[in-house]
C-alpha cells in the first residue's frame, strides 16, 4: 500500500484547506473543512470576479462602499481575517499531524525536522498576503476616519496684513455651510446675477432660472505653499460643474491673479470703498487662514473666505471644494507611477522654482511624454514662455492623465501610500462618505461632453469682449449660463470653445 506524506498533505492544505485531510484518508474531516474553506472564500471570489470584468475605480469603490458607510466594518473584516489565518494554519499542521500518525515509523528525526520545517515556512508563506491585505485594510479605516475638513497643510498669513477692519461679528453671515448631500442628488441653488455691475453692488437678485437640478458643483483648488510665500496661494482654480444624468460636464478656469473680486455683502475680507478684496484672488485663501477669527463657525476659514468671492464672480452656487497641496499631488503622481500627456505645445522654463524651494530648467518636448510628480506639477506651472491661458489648459491635461492613471491594480497596490498623500495634503469638505457617489459621478462623465472655459483675456473664446484681470461679472455670469443651460453643440458654438478631448486628447 503505498504510504502517504505528511509534507504533501501539508502543502495540499495550504493550498486548499481540507485537501490535506482528505489526503491523509480522513474524509468526513476534510469534507468538512473544505466545505468550511468555499463557504468562507466565496465573497472573496466574488469580489474578485468583479474587480476583473470591471477594472476601474468605480469597481473598487462600489466594493468598499460599505466600509465608507460604517468605518468600523473594517475592523470586523480585519478580525474576521485573523479567524481565516488562524483555521488556515490550524488546517495546515492538522493534515500533517493526521499523516504522520497515520503512517507511524514513516521518517526518522531528520524527516521530522524537514517537514516541521516546511509546515513552518507554509504557514509564512500563507500569512504574507494576509498582512498584505491587513496593511491596506488598516489604511482605508486611517482614511475614512480622518477629518479633512481642517487644513493642516501650511502656515497662516500674518495678521497684520488684515485688508479690513470689519468686525469678527460679521463673519457669520457670510462662512458657506457643508453640504452633506449625496453628489448625484444635489439641487444647486439658484444662479444669481448682481443688480448691476458697478464695483459697489454686492447684493445678488435672482434675474434667470436655475441651471438643470442635477448639476452638481465643486471647486478644486491647488495650494502653493512653498519656501519664501506666506501662507496657501491657490495658484490653480477650476469650478467644475457635473451633470449626473447625461455625463456632462463644464469647467471654469479662474486666473490666479484676478484683481479686486467683488465680495458679498458683509464679507470679512472687503474694502468698504469698493466691496471687493484689493489683493489678487489667489491670497483670499490664505487670508482666511490668518485670521480664523473672522469666520468663527467654518473649519476652514480658509475656503469660507474664497468660496463666497468664486460665486460671486459666477453666480452661480458651489456645493463644495476640494484643496490639495502642490507638493502632495507631486507624491500621488509618483505614486500612481507617473502620468502620460500628450504635450501640445512645447514647454521652456529655466529656471523654474518647485515647490521645495530647489531650482531647474525645464524643457518638455511636444508629443506623448511620460512624467514623474515633479516633471508633470511643472508642467502645469510652468510660467515662462507662457500665459495663464496655456497654463490653465496644462493644468486640466494634468488633473485628467492622473484621473486616467487611477486603476483598480494602482489604488489597491499603493493604497497605503495614497492614504499617506491624502491625509497630509487634502481638504475637503466633502464628507467620505460620499466619496463612493462622487467617483461613480466623475466616471460617468464624458471628456468629449465637457465645455471647458478659461476666463483669462487671452482666452481665443473671450476675444473682444473686454474681459479684463478686473473683471467683467456680467461677461462671466452670462458665459456660465450659456455653459450650463444651452444644448451641448449650442453652448460650445455660442462661447466659441472645444471639449476638454479636444484641449488634452
Amino acid at each position: 500500500m503505498r504510504r502517504r506524506s505528511p509534507a504533501l498533505a501539508a502543502v495540499l492544505s495550504a493550498v486548499l484547506p481540507g485537501a490535506g485531510q482528505l489526503y491523509a484518508g480522513f474524509r468526513r474531516r476534510g469534507f468538512a473543512v473544505l466545505a468550511v474553506t468555499l463557504l468562507v472564500a466565496a465573497p472573496a471570489l466574488v469580489a474578485a470576479a468583479s474587480l476583473a470584468f470591471d477594472g476601474g475605480p468605480d469597481a473598487l469603490v462600489r466594493l468598499t462602499e460599505p466600509f465608507f458607510d460604517s468605518p468600523r466594518l473594517i475592523l470586523v473584516l480585519l478580525t474576521a481575517q485573523a479567524v481565516v489565518v488562524v483555521f488556515h494554519v490550524w488546517a495546515i499542521v492538522d493534515a500533517w499531524h493526521l499523516t504522520n500518525e497515520a503512517e507511524p515509523g514513516r521518517a526518522g528525526a531528520a524527516g521530522t525536522v524537514g517537514t516541521v520545517s516546511l509546515a513552518l515556512v507554509l504557514v509564512l508563506v500563507l500569512a504574507l498576503p494576509h498582512v498584505w491585505m491587513a496593511r491596506r485594510g488598516l489604511a482605508l479605516h486611517d482614511l475614512l476616519t480622518f477629518d479633512f475638513s481642517v487644513d493642516r497643510t501650511a502656515p497662516s498669513l500674518p495678521t497684520t496684513t488684515s485688508p479690513t477692519t470689519t468686525s469678527p461679528a460679521t463673519a457669520t453671515t457670510t462662512t458657506p455651510t457643508t453640504t452633506t448631500t449625496t453628489p448625484t442628488t444635489i439641487t444647486p441653488p439658484t444662479t444669481t446675477t448682481p443688480t448691476t455691475t458697478t464695483p459697489t453692488t454686492t447684493t445678488p437678485t435672482t434675474t434667470t432660472p436655475p441651471p438643470p437640478p442635477d448639476w452638481y458643483v465643486v471647486a478644486l483648488l491647488g495650494g502653493d505653499s512653498g519656501p519664501g510665500r506666506w501662507g496657501v496661494r491657490t495658484d490653480t482654480i477650476i469650478v467644475a460643474a457635473l451633470d449626473a444624468v447625461s455625463g456632462r460636464a463644464a469647467l471654469f478656469s479662474v486666473p490666479r491673479n484676478w484683481q479686486d473680486a467683488v465680495l458679498p455683502e458683509g464679507h470679512p475680507a472687503a474694502d468698504p470703498e469698493c466691496s471687493c478684496y484689493r489683493d489678487i484672488i489667489n491670497s483670499l485663501y490664505g487670508f482666511g487662514l490668518g485670521h480664523p477669527e473672522l469666520f468663527p463657525d467654518s473649519p476652514n476659514p480658509g475656503a469660507a473666505a474664497l468660496l463666497p468671492a468664486l460665486e460671486e464672480l459666477l453666480g452661480m452656487s458651489i456645493d463644495d471644494y476640494a484643496l490639495i497641496d502642490l507638493l502632495g499631488f507631486e507624491r500621488a503622481v509618483d505614486v500612481l507611477g507617473g502620468i502620460d500627456i500628450n504635450v501640445r505645445v512645447a514647454v521652456n522654463d529655466p529656471g523654474h522654482v518647485h515647490p521645495d524651494g530647489s531650482i531647474s530648467d525645464i524643457e518638455i518636448r511636444p508629443g506623448m511624454q511620460h512624467m514623474d510628480g515633479r516633471l508633470a506639477l511643472a508642467y502645469a506651472r510652468a510660467r515662462q514662455e507662457t500665459d495663464d491661458y496655456h497654463r490653465m489648459d496644462r493644468q486640466r491635461c494634468v488633473v485628467e492623465a492622473a484621473a486616467d492613471r487611477a486603476d483598480t491594480v494602482t489604488l489597491l497596490r499603493r493604497l497605503p501610500e495614497l492614504v499617506d498623500v491624502l491625509t497630509g495634503s487634502l481638504v475637503t469638505d466633502i464628507p467620505v462618505s460620499e466619496w463612493p457617489d462622487l467617483v461613480s459621478l466623475l466616471d460617468r462623465v464624458d471628456t468629449r461632453a465637457t465645455v471647458s472655459v478659461r476666463f483669462v483675456p487671452a482666452a481665443p473664446e473671450l476675444s473682444g469682449t473686454g474681459l479684463t484681470y478686473i473683471g467683467n461679472p456680467e461677461l462671466v455670469r452670462n458665459t456660465v449660463r450659456a455653459a450650463l443651460e444651452l444644448p451641448l453643440d449650442e453652448a460650445m458654438e455660442t462661447i466659441g470653445v472645444g471639449s476638454l478631448d479636444d484641449v488634452c486628447g
